[in-house]
């Protein structure tokens, strides 16, 4: 890992290195940092078998995002048609202020936040303009309603689309009504397109690397480096306060320290320290787990369930913890097969959750 850091930082003996790892090719795919790797190789002049590998997935990277991106643009016309203000977030969220090379930062599909006010409305107007389900299964509906988060769809290019009214349930409910409405007018997006506040795109990010189930992407903690380095001066402070206010310090402390070790960062580094100083007893427990597993291995659920012992909130409550092995039936639908009952699909994604079967 401190390898591909180094290399992706622009280290020329790091990169030097991997371009002749062909053992560590997976590992870079699987970190989705190929493109990266490729424009770092190019700046300081370092080739190698691997570099080509790179340069084929910055292309490809490339090629999708100007996909991402024109599908974008017309998202934002309607909604602004609609009058409905939204904001990009996560992968196109960053650009251009975090990172000005946009295809450093392989992208697979649009993230937008509306209002929750706004949702039915934007869903609505974007199936006018021909974006449709993504899924097709019974209760989908249902179950975005009651507990998911996001309309997820898909257009004639097969463009992914995830239109957010609210956050993950792990996280506080109202984060997403405070973040947008923390936003600031983006003057090169339609008139009603907004973009969030760096310190906001630090927090979310923070807490969207538990939501993925390891192994996760080291594209992730890149992230929070360069958030931290493009935000400036402030950013520690605004990241820290937001963090205690919405009692996310577990999220956000172990993930800074990551960061801080990989990168040497001083801004995470201080995050870290910051949002380790507030945890609470369940919390400080489930902090030595993480930091024995490290954040690559930890799941959502030592994560979870110490926010809720530590009386942290959360939008599901302990549902959140229960649905990790026991999901809505909308989404078992999902995640089995049509072919087998419900008591087969039942075991199986609860022994998946609980690491007992792979795939």
């Amino acid at each position: 890992m401190k390898l591909l850091a180094a290399a992706l930082a622009g280290d020329r003996r790091a990169l030097g290195e991997l371009a002749f790892r062909e053992d560590l090719r997976r590992a870079v795919a699987g970190g989705r940092i190929a493109p990266a790797l490729a424009l770092r190789a190019a700046e300081v002049g370092v080739g190698g078998p691997e570099v080509a590998v790179w340069h084929g997935e910055l292309m490809a990277a490339t090629s999708h995002g100007l996909l991402l991106r024109h599908s974008l643009i017309g998202i934002a016309r309607v909604l602004g048609r609609e009058g409905i203000a939204w904001a990009p977030f996560k992968g196109l969220g960053l650009s251009p202020h975090v990172y000005p090379q946009w295809d450093e930062r392989p992208t697979g599909d649009i993230d937008v936040l509306v209002a929750g006010g706004d949702y039915e409305r934007a869903r609505l107007a974007l199936a006018e303009a021909g974006w449709r389900d993504a899924t097709d299964v019974d209760g989908a509906d249902a179950f975005v309603e009651d507990e998911g988060y996001n309309w997820q769809a898909t257009n004639d290019n097969g463009v992914p689309l995830e239109l957010h009214f609210r956050l993950w349930g792990c996280a506080p409910e109202g984060l997403a009504t405070a973040v947008l409405e923390r936003s600031q007018a983006d003057g090169e997006a339609e008139p009603t397109g907004r973009r969030l506040q760096l310190a906001d795109a630090y927090v979310l990010a923070a807490v969207h690397w538990w939501t993925v189930p390891p192994p996760r992407l080291l594209i992730h903690l890149w992230d929070l480096h360069r958030i931290a380095a493009a935000a400036g001066a402030g950013m520690v402070e605004s990241v820290l306060a937001e963090t205690r206010r919405w009692g996310l310090q577990l999220f956000v402390a172990p993930v800074a320290a990551a960061v801080a070790d990989l990168w040497d960062d001083d801004a995470n580094r201080a995050i870290a320290a910051g949002a380790g100083a507030g945890v609470r007893l369940a919390e400080r427990l489930a902090l030595r787990l993480i930091g024995r597993a490290g954040v690559d291995g930890a799941g959502l659920e030592i994560v979870s369930l110490a926010r809720l012992f530590a009386r942290r909130e959360s939008r599901m409550g302990w549902k959140a913890a229960w649905r990790r092995v026991w999901p809505h039936p909308a989404v078992l639908r999902m995640k089995t097969p049509a072919t087998w009952g419900w008591a087969r699909r039942r075991a199986w994604f609860a022994a998946k959750r609980l690491g007992l079967v792979k795939g």
